[in-house]
C-alpha cells in the first residue's frame, strides 16, 4: 500500500493533472516512487518527487499547533495549509524531480517558483477533456 501525498487537479473538470510524493528533506538522494510513476503514466499526467527542507516545515507545523515530536509534519493532514504558508519563504525550500513521464534532473526552488510551475501545468491542461 502507498499513500498519495499530493494530487493537483483541475477545478473545472475535476481531472487530476499532477501527482506528487512529498518527502522531508534530510539530505537523502532518493525516495521510492515506482508506483506513483506508474499511476501517473496510466493517467497520462506528470509525477514529481518533492523534497521539503525540514527546519522551516517543523517551525510552521509548530505554529499550526502540532507537536512536531509526535505528528510527522508531512502526514498531518494539513498539507494544504502548510503549502499556503510556505509561499512566504524566499529561500529555496524544495528539491523537485520529475519521475514521470521520465526521470528529470533535480531542481532546487522556492515555494513561489514551485507554485508558478503548478500554475503553468494548469494552463497547459485541456479543461474540455473532463468527465
Amino acid at each position: 500500500m502507498i499513500d498519495l501525498d499530493y494530487i493537483e487537479f483541475c477545478a473545472g473538470c475535476k481531472d487530476p493533472i499532477l501527482l506528487g510524493e512529498v518527502v522531508a528533506d534530510v539530505g537523502q538522494q532518493h525516495k521510492a516512487t515506482t508506483i506513483l510513476a506508474r499511476l501517473a503514466e496510466m493517467a497520462g499526467i506528470p509525477a514529481l518527487r518533492i523534497f521539503l527542507k525540514g527546519e522551516p516545515i517543523y517551525k510552521l507545523v509548530a505554529q499550526m499547533g502540532f507537536d512536531t515530536e509526535t505528528i510527522p509534519p508531512l502526514t498531518s493532514g494539513h498539507l494544504a495549509q502548510l503549502w499556503s504558508q510556505l509561499e512566504a519563504y524566499d529561500e529555496p525550500l524544495l528539491r523537485i524531480q520529475r519521475v514521470s513521464p521520465d526521470n528529470g534532473p533535480k531542481r532546487i526552488m522556492t515555494a513561489s517558483e514551485f507554485f508558478q510551475r503548478i500554475v503553468k501545468i494548469h494552463g497547459q491542461h485541456d479543461r474540455t477533456k473532463g468527465r
